[in-house]
């Protein structure tokens, strides 16, 4: 008996279309099977990109550093179905210059995943996202966690009309560090941050609106090595290296953060800022952190200019310092913000300017009064 199998492989409008044909001369029958399955196409996928380049420097004591950087930072969106969906937003800097500091940005050459997400939004009314949540975003609160994003889940659910808006929240999230096994003596509990709050928005007037955000938070089991690098950074911490170091206070309390936009013509309006964060956990003289800052938006035909400026301390204990803002120099400061952005329109790019003198209020061997600056030109939503 002969059999003879023979197979095509056809590719036609996007399509791909499997035969296989089986000939038996003995009965001359011959079957023919079909499987079509379809390319993926990425049609929906929404891609902004942000570039920025610059030069950024600091002094505090002994420590300084001058630098030139280039950033790359996408940011994507695609949708899989009306309800469900996945975001991105993703950052590298590159950098060249000299450093020399116990002190430095944590974003520079370095790969910052900012946000990963899988959302699913049933309804205007519910929002659940997971994978790498994005913080500064969660809490609205730089003073708090900046620039960072945790492994967890948020759920958001709520109600929204023309004029108010309100959704309760909750999260569960993974703080992250690295400890590699000379840093540890043992293995460590799994971190954790829960939180639990309510956001709100109300537009009484047309030129008048105001974000509020507050969330009851509760870090838990902090690695060892986080303690240890907050030491330098402002925090109360026991131990000497980073196998044994560990926070002297708890971290759990009320952060909050409140802003005020209003409208004073068609090409004038102004923004009040304010932040607390509360930790219940230290002593009343090290729970505390605040700011409080505005900004003028001026736009003319051709460019807008906004001065911007914020006043601020944060005691010792108020965050876990590792995950405050770098801009304001972490914990344990007291200071001064000033800025400056000009956005020139035709050419779709905005200068930025900003100067940072960061106090301490207490002295501490590791740490010294702080001077920030960075000036640099950031270039919105590029398509590519």
């Amino acid at each position: 008996m002969i059999k003879i199998i023979g197979n095509i492989l056809v590719f036609t409008m996007g399509c791909c279309i499997y035969l296989t044909a089986t000939a038996q001369p003995n009965n001359e029958q011959i079957n023919i099977n079909t499987a079509t399955t379809s390319q993926k196409t990425f049609k929906d996928l929404d891609v902004k990109t942000n570039f920025e380049m610059g030069a950024f420097g600091f002094q505090e004591g002994q420590d300084e550093s001058q630098l030139v950087f280039f950033s790359i930072r996408p940011k994507a969106h695609l949708p899989l179905s009306k309800s469900f969906g996945v975001r991105s937003d993703l950052q590298l800097n590159l950098t060249t210059g000299r450093a020399q500091s116990r002190f430095q940005n944590p974003n520079f050459n370095f790969f910052n995943m900012r946000e990963l997400v899988a959302y699913y939004e049933p309804s205007t009314w519910i929002n659940v996202k997971a994978g790498s949540v994005n913080q500064e975003k969660y809490f609205n609160n730089r003073m708090f966690i900046a620039d960072r994003s945790f492994p967890g889940v948020a759920v958001a659910s709520g109600l929204k009309n023309k004029t108010f808006a309100i959704r309760p929240n909750v999260q569960y999230a993974i703080p992250t560090s690295t400890s590699f096994e000379s840093q540890r003596t043992e293995a460590e509990p799994l971190p954790s941050l829960r939180s639990v709050g309510l956001k709100a928005e109300w537009s009484p007037r047309e030129w008048l609106h105001l974000d509020a955000n507050i969330n009851q938070f509760e870090f838990s089991q902090l690695p060892s090595v986080v303690a240890f690098q907050s030491n330098r950074l402002g925090n109360s911490v026991l131990g000497v290296d980073p196998s044994e170091s560990f926070f002297r206070y708890g971290f759990a309390g009320l952060a909050q953060a409140y802003i005020l936009t209003t409208r004073y013509s068609s090409r004038i309006q102004q923004e009040f800022q304010i932040g607390i964060i509360e930790n219940t956990e230290a002593p009343s003289d090290r729970r505390r952190s605040q700011w409080v800052g505005t900004s003028l938006d001026i736009d003319f035909n051709d460019f807008a200019i906004k001065p911007n400026f914020a006043s601020f301390y944060a005691e010792s204990d108020s965050t876990p310092a590792l995950y405050s803002a770098f801009e304001y120099g972490r914990n344990n400061r007291q200071g001064q913000s000033y800025g400056l952005d000009i956005q020139l329109k035709k050419m779709g790019c905005t200068i930025k300017a900003a100067w940072v003198q960061a106090d301490l209020i207490e002295a501490r061997p590791l740490q010294a009064d702080l001077d920030i600056f960075n000036l640099y030109l950031e270039f919105n939503d590029v398509v590519l």
